[in-house]
């Protein structure tokens, strides 16, 4: 994940000014520089997907790259990538629909209500 570059100006630009946010908040340290790694590699995929500007990501992008986390391997340990990996990355996820809501950089809701997202999923 850490080795992962982006292509599009405006995904730097905001993974930048997320990590920034985080830590003008007054977040510790490791999710300073934890969460921005994280959300790197969701904006990687959805390079990857052909989805180039924030305003084009909707919820059904976020649940495919869910889905994608379930399967992809841990690079580091072997296996499958941990529960606990995957819940950091949907909260590192949350954590930055939340910057981008708070900044006026693009109001995203990545998880409408249970009801909505079951509608929207993929199958």
């Amino acid at each position: 994940m850490k080795r992962l570059t982006l292509q599009a100006p405006n995904y730097k630009y905001l993974e930048q000014g997320f990590k920034e946010w985080l830590d003008v908040l007054g977040y510790a340290e490791t999710t300073v520089n934890s969460f921005p790694v994280h959300v790197r590699e969701l904006l990687h995929y959805l390079e990857q997907k052909q989805v180039s500007h924030i305003t084009q990501v909707r919820p059904e992008h976020v649940y495919a790259f869910i889905r994608y986390l379930k399967t992809r391997k841990n690079n580091v340990h072997g296996g499958a990538l941990s529960s606990s990996t995957i819940n950091k990355t949907i909260q590192s996820i949350n954590t930055f629909a939340g910057y981008l809501n708070q900044t006026g950089k693009h109001i995203l809701d990545l998880f409408p209500t249970r009801q909505e997202s079951r509608r929207n999923e993929l199958p």
